[in-house]
Parts: structure tokens; C-alpha cells; sequence
């Protein structure tokens, strides 16, 4: 799988658009969007800054900058630097002042200042589960694309671990990175869709993944995900 400038950019930017879509919008129930739905940038919503403001762009960025210069030698503790700097100097936001951080990803990170191997950093019981991990790894791609599945299975867990280390987190990153690698390789949404299930599924049985969090995947990977029902507010909580 080759990795060209326009994949790059493309993860870049997707999320740095998603990001700043959800923003004003960021705590709304599922309820009030269906009501109201969001069909444009808008600003001074939820945090009352302008329109295009991103909050969660700057890991990814950091994950993308950590991929393209160390390519051939991926070192977590220069990531780790870079959330930390994050944190407290305000590294690559967008007024120069973090706004926004999950309870996970800022206890985590606390953890990274003292810890020697950052993989232990992030919390693995089932209440740290969140999104924080998952909404940053889509630039790990350009590292794990041409990868042996098993081997860009442990990649994606060290790098989720730095905040998330729960099976439940790292499994639903390892699914969105392998989703990925195969509408990168070409195929349709629906193809890559039943393929990512193949493989997911297989990785599953090989590590013998345990039946309570196969089952927390089942709806997608046995399901159809198109027609899946909406899930009412309030029964997932998250902390990011």
C-alpha cells in the first residue's frame, strides 16, 4: 500500500473539519441534533469561540508529524513530549491555550511526566474507557499500511495506551485502522466494510479476545452497520 501527499492531507483535514463541526455542538444529546441538525460551520457554541475552531486536532497532528519524520523509528516518549507540551504551553492550539480535554486523556497525561515507559500510562480499567485515543489515531495509517495485521495490532495498542489502555479502546482503534488501510487500498465502503470485519474478527479469535468485549463489537461486526438503530442518549458515557 503505497501512502502518497494526498492521504496526508486528507487525514489532516477530515479530521481538523470534523473536529471543528462538533465543537459548538460538543455535550448536545443525540436528541437535539436529530432536531436540530448541523448543516454548516458555526461558531460560539458550546466553548463561545468563532467558527472553524478545532479542539482535538493538535494530537493528531502531533501522531502525523511522529509518522512522517520518524517513519522507520516510531518513539512514543518524543509523542509523549508533545501532549505534555499540549497541556501546559498550549502546543499547535488554536489561540495558544488548551481548552478542551477528556478526564482520561489529562489524568493519562499527568502520568506520562513521571512514568518510564509511556505505554503504561493510560488508564486499562473499564471506567477509562473514551474516544480520546480514537480520535487521534487515524495518522498512524501511514505507519502500519503495509504492515502484517498481528504486528499493526501491537503498534495501535501502544499508541492508544499512552492514554486509553483498555482492551475496549484499543480493539475499536485497531477497527477504524483497519477500516482505513482498506479504503486507502481501494476498496468500496461497503467492501471495505465486510473485509474489516473478516479480519477483525479473525484477530479477535487468534488473540482470544475474551467474549465480554467480542460482544461490545458484535452489532458491527455481525450486523449491518447502515441499519443499525440509533443508541438513546445516556446509555454510554465517555470520558475521553
Amino acid at each position: 500500500m503505497r501512502i502518497t501527499e494526498d492521504h496526508i492531507k486528507s487525514i489532516i483535514f477530515g479530521v481538523a473539519v470534523g473536529d471543528a463541526l462538533g465543537v459548538p455542538v460538543e455535550f448536545s444529546s443525540r436528541e437535539r441534533l436529530v432536531e436540530k441538525p448541523l448543516t454548516d460551520m458555526i461558531g460560539f457554541g458550546t466553548y463561545n469561540l468563532p467558527k472553524g475552531t478545532g479542539s482535538d486536532v493538535s494530537p493528531t497532528t502531533f501522531l502525523s508529524r511522529s509518522n512522517i519524520y520518524w517513519r522507520m523509528w516510531f518513539d512514543l516518549k518524543k509523542l509523549s513530549n508533545r501532549f505534555i507540551n499540549w497541556v501546559d504551553w498550549g502546543y499547535w492550539t488554536p489561540y495558544g491555550e488548551l481548552f478542551d480535554i477528556g478526564n482520561t486523556t489529562s489524568k493519562a497525561i499527568d502520568n506520562l511526566r513521571t512514568i518510564d515507559n509511556p505505554e503504561n500510562a493510560g488508564g486499562s480499567h473499564e471506567a477509562d474507557n473514551g474516544n480520546g485515543s480514537l480520535m487521534r489515531i487515524l495518522p498512524l495509517i501511514l505507519k502500519i499500511g503495509n504492515l502484517p495485521i498481528p504486528h499493526t495490532y501491537s503498534i495501535i495498542k501502544s499508541v492508544s495506551s499512552l492514554t486509553h489502555r483498555h482492551e475496549r479502546s484499543v480493539n475499536a482503534c485497531f477497527y477504524y485502522l483497519t477500516l482505513a488501510r482498506y479504503i486507502i487500498l481501494g476498496h468500496s465502503k461497503e467492501s471495505a466494510y465486510q473485509l474489516t470485519n473478516t479480519t477483525v474478527i479473525n484477530e479477535f479469535k487468534e488473540r482470544q479476545i475474551i467474549d465480554k468485549e467480542f460482544n461490545e463489537f458484535k452489532n458491527i461486526l455481525e450486523g449491518d452497520l447502515s441499519n443499525l438503530p440509533i443508541v438513546k442518549s445516556g446509555k454510554w458515557l465517555c470520558n475521553s
